[in-house]
C-alpha cells in the first residue's frame, strides 16, 4: 500500500468516525458547513476571506435542519405522487370510457344508417315496381292495339284483293258479285287512333324524386328537438340509445368524474343548447312522484349540491311527493296551485273536450 493510499484511509477513517467530512485544504475534520458556498470547511478554513462573510453552520445543525427540509418536501413529493397516480388511474379510466362511447355509437351509427338503406332500398323496389307494373299494363295494351290492327290489316287486305278480282270479272258475274263487295268495302276498320296517355309516364316517375323520397322519409324518422346529453348526466341515471329517455338505474354506473357530470344532484341536461328565442318541448314524467324540469344556464354548477332558482342558474318547476307542485326560487320554492296535473296536449282534441276527459 502506497503512502497516499495510507493517508487517505486515515482520513476516510477519522471522517467517518466524528461524522464530517474531511477539509480538502487542510485535510482536517470539516465540522463546519457554508451556507452560501455549500461547502464543508474545517476551523483553520475561519481565517480565510472565502467564508468570513458567509452565514455558517455546525455539520450536526446544517444536516438536521436542511434532513428536516428534505423530509418535508418528500412528503410533499409523496402526495404529489399519490395525486398523480389518480389522476393517471382516472385518466385510464377515462380512456377506456372514450373507446367503449365510440364503440357504442359506432354501433348506434351504423343502426341507423342501416334503416335508413333498408327504408331506402323498400323505397326503391315499391318505386321500380310500380314502374314495371305501368310498362306491363301499357305494353299489353299496345300489344292488343297490334293485334286488331294486324287482323284488320289482313281484312282489309283480302278485301282490296276481292275488289281487284271483281274488278276483271265479265259484266254479268260483277254484277252479281257487286252487292257483297261493295258492303265490305263501305265497312269501317276499327278506331287504330293512338290513345293518349300510353307512354311511361317519366315526369312522374321521375319528377322531384329525392324530394318525395325526403317526404315520405320523415314519416319514417322520428325528430325530437332535444336530446339527452350522456356526458353530463349523474352515474345513477340510464340513458336510452336514442338519447330522448332517462330514468333512475337505483345504482352508480363507473363513469368519468369529467367536468360537465353532475356528481350530487341526479341530473342531467339536454342538446343543443340555446341563447335566444321562444321554445316549446314537451316532455312525458310518467308516474314519477317526484321530477323537477326546466332550463339552466350552461354555467350551471355540477358538482355539489345545486340549488333549484334562478340564483343557482336554474329555472324550474318540480314535483314532490307525488302531488306537491312548485317553482324553483330562493331561498323556499313558490307552491303552484294546479287544478289538474300538467298532461301532455292531445292533437287530435280541443280545449273543451281535454278539460271535459280531465275532469
Amino acid at each position: 500500500m502506497t503512502l497516499r493510499n495510507i493517508v487517505e484511509a486515515y482520513r476516510l477513517e477519522k471522517g467517518g468516525a466524528s461524522g464530517a467530512g474531511v477539509c480538502e485544504k487542510h485535510g482536517e475534520d470539516a465540522g463546519m458547513f457554508c451556507e452560501d458556498c455549500g461547502q464543508l470547511f474545517c476551523p483553520e478554513c475561519l481565517e480565510s476571506e472565502q467564508h468570513l462573510k458567509h452565514t455558517q453552520r455546525s455539520v450536526r445543525d446544517a444536516t438536521l435542519t436542511y434532513k428536516e427540509m428534505l423530509r418535508s418536501q418528500l412528503q410533499s413529493l409523496r402526495v404529489k405522487l399519490e395525486t398523480f397516480s389518480q389522476e393517471r388511474a382516472a385518466s385510464d379510466h377515462t380512456a377506456r370510457h372514450i373507446r367503449s362511447q365510440a364503440q357504442n355509437v359506432s354501433r348506434q351509427i351504423k343502426a341507423e344508417f342501416l334503416k335508413l338503406q333498408r327504408f331506402l332500398r323498400d323505397e326503391e323496389q315499391a318505386r321500380l315496381a310500380t314502374l314495371r307494373e305501368e310498362e306491363k299494363m301499357k305494353t299489353e295494351l299496345v300489344n292488343e292495339r297490334l293485334r286488331r290492327l294486324t287482323e284488320d290489316i289482313a281484312t282489309l287486305t283480302e278485301t282490296i284483293a276481292d275488289v281487284e278480282r271483281l274488278i276483271d270479272t265479265k259484266d254479268s258475274s260483277f254484277l252479281e258479285g257487286y252487292k257483297s263487295i261493295e258492303e265490305r268495302a263501305e265497312s269501317k276498320p276499327r278506331d287504330a287512333a293512338p290513345r293518349s296517355g300510353a307512354l311511361i309516364d317519366v315526369a312522374g316517375h321521375l319528377g322531384s324524386l329525392g324530394f318525395s323520397v325526403w317526404e315520405k322519409m320523415q314519416g319514417f324518422v322520428q325528430y325530437t328537438p332535444v336530446s339527452l346529453d350522456v356526458n353530463s348526466a349523474h352515474p345513477d341515471l340510464r340513458i336510452s340509445d336514442c338519447l330522448r329517455e332517462t330514468w333512475d338505474g337505483q345504482a352508480s354506473l363507473p363513469l368519468p368524474d369529467n367536468p360537465e357530470r353532475f356528481d350530487s344532484t341526479v341530473g342531467l341536461l339536454g342538446r343543443p343548447a340555446f341563447a335566444s328565442g321562444r321554445h316549446c318541448w314537451d316532455v312525458e314524467v310518467g308516474d314519477k312522484t317526484a321530477w323537477t324540469l326546466g332550463v339552466a344556464r350552461a354555467s350551471v354548477a355540477r358538482k355539489g349540491p345545486v340549488s333549484v332558482s334562478p340564483q343557482g342558474g336554474l329555472w324550474a318547476v318540480g314535483l314532490a311527493k307525488g302531488a306537491e307542485f312548485s317553482a324553483g326560487t330562493t331561498p323556499f320554492g313558490v307552491p303552484l296551485a294546479l287544478k289538474r296535473k300538467p298532461r301532455r296536449k292531445d292533437p287530435t282534441k280541443n280545449a273543451d273536450e281535454q278539460d271535459t276527459l280531465d275532469s
